[in-house]
């Protein structure tokens, strides 16, 4: 994989959970801040708590799952195993104001150790050493926006 690419799938990473990056005017999918970390720091528990008419998983739900899938990737990342309960990773649908800065603070924290693993790529030499690392790199990314995706869409239901 070349540097462009991995610097690439950095920016792309970045920008889902950041938006606009420092000192640049457009974005490559996100607008703006509608990225993860504003768009969640932005709800109170009871909005992200909000189940909607028709709905399986509030915002809250979404975001507690997100994390969930960057402390798996993380762990994979640093060589090591851990049982993974996926379902178990939707069962928390309510929070109150400690338990949502708790997965806020967990989601940061995830998101920062995932991006110093595509930042430590993109400045190595090397390809992402497998096929299943690449693919694992970009899975990443698009499973992020996709519940970025949900979350924005959620968001003018529960506010």
């Amino acid at each position: 994989m070349s540097n462009n690419l991995k610097l690439a799938c950095l920016e792309l990473f970045r920008e889902t959970f950041e938006g606009v990056a420092p000192g640049s005017n457009g974005t490559w999918f996100v607008q703006g801040r509608e990225a993860v970390l504003p768009s969640i720091q932005a709800l109170t528990p009871e909005q992200a708590s909000t189940v909607y008419p028709g709905g399986r998983a509030t915002v809250g739900a979404h975001v507690n799952h997100l994390c969930y899938y960057l402390h798996l990737f993380n762990v994979h990342k640093r060589g090591e195993e851990e049982p993974s309960d996926w379902e178990g990773s939707w069962k928390m649908q309510t929070f109150d104001a400690k338990a949502w800065k708790d997965v806020q603070d967990r989601t940061l924290a995830e998101y920062e150790e995932a991006t110093q693993w595509y930042r430590l790529q993109a400045e190595s030499d090397s390809d992402f050493a497998t096929e299943e690392k690449a693919i694992s790199a970009i899975a990443n990314i698009a499973h992020a926006a996709f519940h970025l995706g949900a979350i924005r869409a959620l968001i003018p239901i529960v506010q």
